[in-house]
């Protein structure tokens, strides 16, 4: 398998400037700005190919029930990751999300 770059970001999630190439993202963002990132993530234009991030485990589901994206991405919640995983521990559990662009 080729080796693939890897782009490591630190910025502020609402004003990250997206790639005008396909790229994949994996995170684990502040769980304030879930929906900010999410809707720029799938919006009409984006080139975003893949994504898995580590969401407050309500807020994956609810993402995941409504589809978001629409038509252009299928969205799933996958592994758990229990509060306990954290430091500091936060009050909620949390799960990751998956975007795939169909």
């Amino acid at each position: 398998m080729p080796t693939r770059a890897v782009t490591v970001v630190r910025a502020d999630a609402r004003d990250l400037y997206l790639p005008r190439r396909p790229f994949r993202v994996v995170a684990n963002p502040p769980f304030g700005v879930t929906g900010p990132l999410l809707r720029r993530l799938t919006a009409p234009g984006s080139r975003c190919t893949t994504a898995h991030l580590v969401l407050q485990r309500a807020a994956a589901r609810r993402w995941a029930a409504r589809g978001a994206g629409g038509t252009r991405y299928d969205v799933s919640v996958g592994r758990l990751v229990p509060r306990s995983a954290f430091s500091p521990r936060p009050t909620v559990d949390a799960a990751v999300l998956a975007i795939v662009r169909r």
